[in-house]
C-alpha cells in the first residue's frame, strides 16, 4: 500500500539498486542489532556505500529506518495483492496464507526493536506510527466498516476495538509469547482469532 503523504527522502533520485540496498541494510542491522548499534556508517558499510550517499538520501538514522520499514511493508503487500480493496472474510484468507504468516514473523522482528527503542528514540516509533500504523488503522477500519454493512459483522460491533483486539492478539502471540515452531501452528492460531471476530460458532 502506497502511501503519499509520507516524506520523501531528502535530495535528488539515485540509483535505485544503491537506494534498495540501503534501506535491506538498515533493516538487517536493525534486526540484529538494534537502532543505537545500527549506524549510518555500519549501514553505508553493509549496502556497499558512502555515508555521504546515505545522506543524500535521508535526513539522519531515524529518518531512514522510518523508510525502511515502510518499504518492507510495501513490497511485501505488493507481492500479496490489493488488501484495502478485500472483504473481511477476504482478509482472513490472506492472512492463513504460507508467504503472509512469514512476513509477519519477519515484521514482528523488526517491531520489538522499534518497540525497544522508543525510551532512546521516540521520534522513530512516532514518524512511523504517523506515516504507516495509522493510515492502515485507517484502511482497517474501512473493511471492517463494509462488514457491518454487509451483515458479516454486528452492525453495532466497536470498529476500534475490532482493530484493537486483532493486532494485540497478533502481537502477544508473536512478541510476548514468542514465535510458533511451525506456520501451521501460527496459521491455526490466526483461524481461532478471525472465529472470534466474527463471532462464528
Amino acid at each position: 500500500m502506497q502511501n503519499e503523504n509520507r516524506s520523501r527522502p531528502v535530495g535528488r533520485p539515485r540509483d535505485q539498486r544503491t537506494d534498495e540496498a540501503v534501506l535491506d541494510a538498515a533493516l538487517e542491522l536493525l534486526i540484529a542489532v538494534g537502532v543505537e548499534e545500527a549506524s549510518i556508517e555500519k549501514i553505508a558499510r553493509r549496502a556497499g556505500t558512502t555515508r555521504a550517499a546515505v545522506y543524500r538520501r535521508y535526513k539522519n538514522k531515524e529518518d531512514l529506518f522510518v523508510h525502511a520499514v515502510v518499504h518492507m511493508r510495501e513490497r511485501t503487500e505488493a507481492a500479496l495483492g490489493p488488501w484495502e480493496t478485500m472483504s473481511l472474510r477476504e482478509i482472513w484468507q490472506l492472512y492463513r496464507k504460507t508467504e503472509t504468516i512469514e512476513a509477519l514473523f519477519g515484521y514482528t522482528q523488526i517491531l520489538a526493536r522499534l518497540i525497544g527503542s522508543i525510551c532512546d528514540h521516540p521520534d522513530i516509533m512516532a514518524a512511523y506510527n504517523a506515516s504507516d500504523l495509522e493510515p492502515r488503522r485507517v484502511l482497517f477500519g474501512k473493511i471492517i466498516e463494509r462488514a457491518k454493512a454487509d451483515g458479516t459483522l454486528r452492525s453495532d460491533a466497536d470498529t476500534e476495538i475490532i482493530i484493537d483486539m486483532f493486532v494485540g492478539a497478533i502481537v502477544a502471540r508473536l512478541l510476548l509469547r514468542g514465535r510458533p515452531a511451525h506456520i501451521e501452528e501460527m496459521r491455526d492460531y490466526i483461524d481461532r482469532l478471525f472465529r472470534q471476530i466474527f463471532a462464528e460458532p
